[in-house]
């Protein structure tokens, strides 16, 4: 029983070892702390109250180091959130508004001069300087150099090639995981803004269901709130949405496509007919 213990103690050690090994290293920085680890347990240690939004996303886990170099150090904290459209959404949420963004990874934001967020793959990474400033320059290199060495594909999500390109406004691609345009029956939205020559703004979303539902259960949800119609011998459920105009789905394919502040029936429908072909 000894040796056994023994043996699971060397085998729990190795693993740590093998998972600290793991953090990416930054060319020209010094890791200056241990790696600290989180997961949902215990994310509210390092969060606190933005670690109930992690969670809402699909969040796993937490690593956390920090690197010095001159008069600067940076904690990296990188966020396993499982898939990466739990990545993109988390990113998503807490670069909004931001510009311009990069092409690091898949996509980043810089903010000197204390902070840089980045995903790749299911990977979301925040760099916060908490000692001296972090440049422009310095800030892209660091991103660089984690992006080179996390695993995942460089490319967005494919959920976001299911939305149209024409029109869409670049940079307005977001992933809502609960309450889309502040409803409970909308969740697990991948939608873009897009803008009409004549100044007719409107938005196109996707719903992606989870993996224990289907496209009946989510249109059972709808209730008495939504109004049932055709087109095109496709289903749609259309109903007016406070401050949002009106806003409408259509299943296409096992998908569930939507569109959000159409001007009227006419308008809705039209913009709907998109999916149809």
């Amino acid at each position: 029983m000894i040796k056994l213990n023994k043996i699971f103690i060397f085998l729990s050690v190795m693993a740590i070892i093998v998972y600290a090994e793991d953090f990416p290293q930054i060319e020209g920085w010094k890791p200056v702390s241990e790696i600290m680890q989180y997961n949902p347990d215990n994310l509210w240690e390092y969060i606190n109250g933005a670690a109930d939004q992690f969670i809402d996303y699909g969040f796993h886990n937490l690593r956390v180091q920090e690197f010095s170099t001159d008069s600067v150090t940076i904690s990296v904290d990188i966020y396993d959130m499982k898939q990466p459209l739990s990545a993109f959404g988390i990113y998503n949420t807490e670069s909004r508004g931001v510009t311009p963004r990069l092409s690091i990874g898949t996509e980043a934001i810089i903010t000197p001069p204390s902070q840089a967020l980045m995903f790749k793959g299911k990977f979301y990474i925040k760099i916060y300087a908490f000692k001296g400033k972090l440049s422009q320059s310095a800030s892209k290199e660091v991103l660089e150099s984690i992006a080179e060495k996390l695993p995942g594909e460089g490319s967005f999500p494919p959920e976001v090639s299911l939305l149209p390109r024409e029109n869409q406004v670049p940079g307005s691609i977001g992933f809502t995981r609960v309450g889309y345009l502040g409803l409970s029956e909308l969740n697990n939205c991948v939608y873009a803004k897009y803008s009409e020559n004549d100044g007719d703004d409107y938005q196109y979303f996707l719903i992606i269901p989870d993996a224990d539902q289907d496209q009946v259960e989510i249109s059972e949800r709808l209730g008495e709130k939504w109004q049932k119609t055709s087109l095109n011998q496709y289903p749609v459920w259309y109903r007016k949405i406070p401050y949002q105009g009106l806003t409408g789905l259509i299943i296409k394919d096992n998908n569930i496509f939507g569109l959000a502040n159409a001007n009227n029936e006419e308008d809705l429908f039209r913009k709907l007919k998109i999916f149809c072909d």
